[in-house]
């Protein structure tokens, strides 16, 4: 018999929707950030927000930056 954690890894389901981003990875120190609008707000110790900054190197923040480094 199979345990509950096995049959999860088993499962696959498929996403649909999301946004094309189209970043650039330029090479070392010259990632892209895209902004991206969510569809809800989302309060964080006390703050709203309803933007993401989107990193091409993988990280993400709330609300707009220009940033293109994670420090």
């Amino acid at each position: 018999m199979q345990s509950n954690q096995d049959r999860k890894c088993n499962k696959q389901e498929e996403v649909k929707g999301g946004s094309e981003l189209n970043q650039q990875e330029k090479g070392w120190e010259e990632d892209d950030t895209n902004l991206v609008t969510l569809p809800f707000t989302f309060t964080y110790y006390g703050e709203d927000f309803t933007q993401l900054s989107i990193c091409s190197n993988g990280w993400i923040a709330l609300g707009n930056t220009d940033m293109v480094t994670y420090r």
